[in-house]
C-alpha cells in the first residue's frame, strides 16, 4: 500500500511540475505577442497620422524636373527620414527607382529642399512643402512621365505629368 502512495506522490509532483513549465512557457510566449501587438500598432499609428500629397510636377531644364510634395498627415517628418525615401521617375510604363544623393553623385539623382519650413527646424511639418529635384541622365523627350514618392514607412502618393 505505500508504494502505491509513494507512486501516486511521486506523479502528482511530476505533473504539477509539467504544468509549471507548460504554464511558464505560454506565458513568455504571451509576452512575446504582446510586444509584437506593441510594435504594429506604433507602425500602423505611424501610417495613419502620415500622408503626402504631390501637389505639382514639371520639366525644370531639358534633364531636370521640380515635383512639390506636401506633408498633408498630422505627423512631422524629421529631415534624416525624407532621404530614406523611395522616388520612382521615368516615361510612363519605363521607370525607375532614382537614388537619394548629393549633388556629386551621377545621374540620375533626386534631392530635396523644404520650401516654406515655417518654424525653421529642417523637419517636414504638417502643412509644409518640399521641393524636390530629379536630375535625369539624359535629356527629356516629349511625353507622359510618372513620379511616385514613397516614404519610410510605405506612405506614398504618385503622379503623371507630360511634358
Amino acid at each position: 500500500m505505500t508504494h502505491v502512495v509513494m507512486a501516486e506522490t511521486i506523479i502528482v509532483i511530476a505533473t504539477i511540475i509539467a504544468a509549471s513549465f507548460a504554464t511558464t512557457a505560454i506565458v513568455m510566449n504571451l509576452d512575446g505577442l504582446v510586444n509584437t501587438f506593441r510594435v504594429n500598432e506604433r507602425n500602423i499609428k505611424d501610417k495613419i497620422q502620415t500622408q503626402i500629397t504631390i501637389v505639382f510636377a514639371t520639366i525644370n531644364t531639358n534633364d531636370t524636373v521640380k515635383v512639390w510634395i506636401k506633408n498633408t498627415g498630422i505627423k512631422e517628418i524629421h529631415e534624416d527620414l525624407i532621404p530614406k525615401s523611395d522616388l520612382f521617375f521615368g516615361p510612363k510604363g519605363n521607370f525607375k527607382r532614382i537614388p537619394y544623393e548629393t549633388s556629386t553623385a551621377s545621374p540620375p539623382r533626386w534631392n530635396y529642399t523644404i520650401v516654406n519650413d515655417v518654424d525653421g527646424d529642417g523637419n517636414w511639418d504638417p502643412g509644409e512643402t518640399i521641393e524636390v529635384t530629379i536630375i535625369w541622365d539624359t535629356a527629356l523627350d516629349l511625353g507622359e512621365y510618372y513620379v511616385k514618392f514613397v516614404l519610410y514607412n510605405g506612405v506614398d502618393d504618385d503622379y503623371t505629368f507630360s511634358i
